[in-house]
């Protein structure tokens, strides 16, 4: 009998991985920050995967069916609510492609930015009875949807069993896009004829059916500290509780400004210029042993990990940027070896024999 559905699958393979209108992306900012605990931290894209995709290498790792069928989710959830915003009479326009330099005078030089933003609705208050009781007609709320599944999510975005942040709190990488789309709203608001003062991040547990949303904006105009803030209207920091019962000092995250995240596009940029020599990689795909323990001690790794990575030598126990990159085989060839060979500590052929490559030592 003919396969009806993996055909679909190919072709989504083939064609589904969205081309850029040119330049750098929203969905590939990233920031050095300061985490609840005052420690530097990393967020957002990895310049060498950015460096992969802007010179045209090819994918050796694509999303499997499975992660397909959540995007085709995602995407029929974005439908979905744009037609019934629309029913509202409050959707100005869905799906929203914009490409616009950002340096604003910045005298290390233009700096292009292009992106697609999920919605922009018209402001509007509801009634006791939950209908819309008004509509705006000079300010609108941009839009970026995502969905989510899973134990993890349920603890990071909803706040379930989340003592740091009981109410939950955004993927970074999410608030990056979306403040980058808050840069370039002048824009939206000319072609428009509206004000947009903040964009929301929505999302939709599709295993559960949770809903939650954020609100995005900037402290100052179109720069300065991106600021968040909970479905509730205050402001995310970490729980006082959560300090007390760890017996530290838990501040909100700092850092985050549209200006650190253009200083790190601007770092891309100069990469990109060699399109010969992929530069450092940002992540680890598993952790050198100072990494480890600091990760250990912001209890940023799970007992389970931390006894992986200390029994397992080979596994996989570090940056999910890694472990999900679309190029983590062109990058990273030997796995978790990578660098040793690299360092020529190990020949590629005895890498693979401890790697188990049938051929090369492997059973």
């Amino acid at each position: 009998m003919t396969d009806i559905i993996k055909p679909v699958f190919d072709s989504m393979r083939k064609g589904n991985m969205r081309v850029s209108a040119g330049g750098l992306n929203p969905t590939g900012a990233s920031c050095v920050i300061k985490d609840e605990l005052g420690n530097e931290k990393l967020i957002g894209k990895c310049h060498r995967q950015v460096w992969y995709s802007k010179t045209g290498v090819e994918r050796s790792n694509f999303p499997d069916d499975k992660t397909f069928i959540k995007f085709a989710v995602g995407h029929a959830m974005e439908d979905n609510f744009q037609t019934h915003w629309n029913r509202m009479g409050i959707l100005i326009d869905g799906n929203i492609k914009i490409k616009e330099d950002i340096s604003d005078g910045d005298p290390r030089g233009p700096l292009m930015i292009s992106g697609e933003a999920d919605g922009l609705i018209r402001d509007f208050e509801v009634d006791d009875e939950g209908n819309i009781s008004q509509i705006s007609s000079t300010h609108a709320i941009g839009l970026e949807m995502k969905t989510n599944r899973g134990f993890f999510a349920k603890k990071e975005v909803y706040g379930i069993g989340n003592k740091r942040y009981p109410r939950g709190h955004p993927k970074l990488d999410h608030v990056m896009q979306t403040a980058m789309y808050l840069r370039m709203r002048w824009k939206l608001e000319e072609y428009y004829g509206v004000t947009i003062d903040s964009f929301r991040i929505v999302y939709c547990q599709v295993d559960d059916g949770l809903t939650t949303f954020f609100d995005i904006s900037l402290s100052d105009g179109y720069g300065g500290e991106v600021i968040i803030k909970d479905r509730y209207g205050d402001v995310i920091k970490p729980d006082a509780l959560a300090s007390l019962e760890a017996g530290i000092n838990l501040d909100p995250i700092s850092g985050l400004t549209i200006e650190n995240i253009m200083d790190r596009y601007y770092e891309c940029a100069e990469k990109l210029k060699d399109d010969e020599n992929p530069p450092e990689r940002d992540y680890q795909l598993r952790y050198d042993e100072e990494t480890f323990e600091k990760k250990l001690a912001a209890g940023d790794i799970s007992k389970t990990a931390a006894g992986n990575w200390e029994k397992k030598p080979l596994a996989q126990v570090g940056d999910w940027q890694c472990r999900y990159c679309d190029w983590k085989e062109v990058c990273l060839p030997y796995g978790v070896l990578t660098k040793a060979v690299e360092a020529g500590l190990l020949t590629p052929e005895a890498a693979l024999g401890q790697l188990g490559v049938v051929g090369f030592g492997g059973k």
